[in-house]
């Protein structure tokens, strides 16, 4: 049912009920006393009207007003007539509106064709003769596309030159929530520039349409006028991508269609529009935004009065001066909807009843639930390609999509979105760190390039945590397999992905045998993993004595993860066998301060003590931190390093006991080394007692 069918349906109702009021009203009554309170509004447009012939006043009413006049004098209307009035006027709340959306060029809704036929279904006497006709007719003649002309709307408040809404066959589906949500943050006015982003083909155009017509509707909205222009130079046929003959090359061109609707005779500066927007409060909505350049868009902007709005649609946005709405696909049930209802109004009966699991499979994980790409499917059917094959190759599609946002990613960039490509699953910002060799900035460049240009996708940790997790776009992902530029090798990729799986389970398997020992670098949680691996290296390098890898390690786990204790702990660690007192010193107390648990505390302050008892030689400073350690894990580590600094302290018996514990529960190098400490107590004792004896002696 498209809009000029359903205007033939209204039109021929409006006709009928013109004819009642003028056979059962008119004949006997006069017109002021027929149309009672609707009376002098008719009067005033008639005598308005150009023209000089006599022409009926019921040609001045409004679709409601004259279905209410026959309401208000249903007494003298004959007896079914009046009942049929009477019994359908509840269907009136729902006619009217779409009478009106038809008829004046408004974007129509999903369910108006339903309705609308529904609605006047009830009208069945033979009063309606008109309607009852053309229902057949639209019944019998599938094809029948009568001529019409959108009407101006007689109380059109807003100025605007907005186009015709593209999807009147199905109407907008799925996207009632994204319009209401935008209308408000376009008349809250409180960022100047709302962009809708999202990948082509996605349905920012048609978002931004029916925002626009919206806001043209709305008593609230504060706009005098709404200003419409598109940059958009090529459209995606069932026959592939075509260019726009009348297209707008860049936005000197579309100044001037701006100042245009203003004024026709307006030549097209941008200083000269400046002057006609003053004092105005307009909306000016640019479609396709990602085909003009960025320093055109800020000088448009800057040079504008503050009185003008903007919203704009673009595959990549305009940077930090705008808000972005970023649209994503249809939901599935959304999808499903609008490949079922584009079928059935092209013809393509097959299509549209396909079971649902069939559905499942076409739409959303062939066509990604995006409509273009189901409208581009269904079209190339009804043009007569094969339906498998059609679903097998959409590279025109793809590439209509997303071949202008890929040709201008950075080599940096297609480097990542190779490497997301071929995991094939998602990831956090911290694993793609430890898989790529790229600077942590140049790494967040590149998602903050691919983000914009609706290439990834943010899904949250299925475990919880705060971290979203990255992972190619549908779309993207059936566009990069036939490219070539800035792939890496699978093998590699696959050969670091293992490397790292395996040294974090060698990682866990350290820190569950010996929880202080000296490499091992311990985490919070599963988003601390990459740099501690990171973290794990650089031990490694240090221990082969290359202190710059090493270093190099220790910073990009700390650009990658600059609140983990562990980065300056291990830092710490590396900086003290380097002889780094001092240097070593502030790193262990940067340490202690972003430790946020005490288990993080006492681990550090097991190294710190140590530190400062054999690199500072301060074990009366250390004393305080070895303790702290001990009191909470109280294991054979940490009762060595507490009762070698007691025993060095002077605290022999309370030393001397660690010592011992420590001999009895640990094993190994450990063991070795606190049976020595146990030795060497005795020693200091004896020595202690033996200077004591002397000092007493002498005296």
């Amino acid at each position: 049912m498209s809009r000029a069918r359903l205007f033939v349906v209204i039109d021929a109702f409006e006709n009928d009920m013109r004819a009642v009021v003028e056979k059962y009203l008119l004949d006997h009554l006069e017109e002021e006393v027929a149309l009672g309170p609707d009376f002098p509004t008719a009067e005033l447009y008639r005598s308005n009207d150009a023209g000089e012939e006599s022409v009926s006043i019921v040609h001045y009413l409004y679709l409601r007003q004259c279905y209410d006049i026959l309401n208000r004098n249903r007494s003298v209307l004959p007896g079914d007539l009046a009942a049929e009035v009477r019994a359908n006027t509840p269907g009136l709340d729902t006619i009217v509106p779409i009478r009106n959306r038809v008829m004046h060029g408004r974007p129509l809704r999903p369910e108006d064709p339903e309705s609308a036929i529904s609605a006047l279904a009830g009208f069945t006497g033979r009063y309606w003769q008109q309607t009852r006709a053309t229902l057949i007719r639209l019944a019998n003649d599938p094809a029948w596309e009568p001529a019409f002309e959108t009407l101006d709307s007689p109380s059109e408040r807003v100025l605007h030159n907005l186009p015709p809404a593209d999807y009147d066959e199905t109407g907008l589906i799925g996207r009632s929530d994204d319009v209401r949500k935008l209308v408000e943050l376009v008349k809250r006015r409180r960022e100047s520039i709302v962009t809708i982003t999202g990948e082509g083909g996605i349905g920012k155009t048609a978002l931004a349409l029916d925002v626009a017509y919206s806001l043209v509707d709305d008593v609230t909205a504060p706009f005098d006028c709404v200003l419409w222009v598109s940059l958009k130079r090529e459209m995606l046929t069932a026959y592939g991508v075509r260019e726009i003959s009348t297209a707008l090359k860049d936005l000197t061109e579309a100044t001037g269609s701006l100042g245009r609707v203003l004024d026709t005779s307006f030549l097209g500066s941008v200083r000269e529009l400046t002057d006609m927007l003053q004092g105005i409060n307009a909306l000016i909505v640019i479609d396709n935004l990602e085909s003009a350049q960025g320093a055109e868009v800020i000088s448009l902007y800057d040079s504008l009065p503050n009185s003008v709005s903007y919203l704009f649609t673009s595959r990549l946005g305009i940077g930090e001066i705008e808000r972005r709405y970023p649209l994503g696909p249809l939901s599935d049930s959304h999808a499903i909807q609008l490949f079922r209802k584009f079928a059935a109004r092209r013809g393509q009966v097959r299509l549209a009843g396909l079971s649902q699991l069939t559905l499942k499979d076409v739409v959303i994980e062939n066509l990604r639930s995006s409509p273009l790409a189901i409208r581009w499917y269904i079209l190339s059917v009804e043009s007569g390609e094969e339906p498998v094959s059609t679903l097998r190759n959409q590279e025109e599609l793809l590439n209509f999509c997303v071949r202008n946002v890929y040709d201008a990613l950075s080599s940096q960039t297609r480097e990542v979105l190779s490497v997301l490509h071929l995991l094939d699953h998602s990831v956090s910002f911290s694993e793609l760190a430890v898989l790529t060799e790229q600077s942590i900035d140049e790494l967040r460049r590149a998602i903050q390039e691919m983000s914009r240009g609706s290439l990834v996708v943010h899904d949250a940790d299925p475990a919880g945590g705060i971290a979203s997790r990255l992972s190619v776009s549908a779309t993207a992902r059936m566009f990069l397999p036939r490219q070539t530029d800035g792939q890496l090798s699978s093998t590699e990729l696959m050969r670091r992905e293992q490397d790292y799986l395996r040294a974090v389970e060698r990682r866990r398997a350290e820190q569950a045998n010996r929880l202080l020992g000296p490499n091992v670098v311990r985490v919070r949680g599963a988003e601390d993993e990459p740099a501690a691996h990171l973290l794990s290296i650089a031990l490694s390098f240090s221990k082969k004595g290359d202190i710059s890898r090493s270093q190099e390690y220790v910073e990009r786990a700390r650009a990658l993860n600059p609140d983990f204790w562990e980065c300056d702990r291990v830092d710490a660690f590396i900086a003290s066998n380097q002889q780094q007192r001092d240097r070593a010193a502030s790193l262990y107390r940067s340490a202690l301060a972003k430790a946020d648990s005490p288990e993080s505390r006492a681990v550090v302050c097991h190294f710190f003590s140590g530190h400062l008892a054999r690199a500072m030689l301060e074990p009366e400073l250390a004393l305080p931190y070895a303790k702290e350690a001990h009191e909470l894990f109280r294991n054979s580590d940490t009762a060595l390093a507490y009762g070698n600094l007691l025993v060095w302290n002077g605290k022999f018996a309370e030393g001397q006991e660690l010592l011992e514990v420590a001999a009895d529960e640990a094993t190994g190098k450990t063991k070795m080394i606190a049976l020595t400490g146990v030795v060497d107590s005795w020693s200091l004792i004896g020595n202690s007692a033996r200077c004591r004896h002397h000092r007493r002696s002498a005296a």
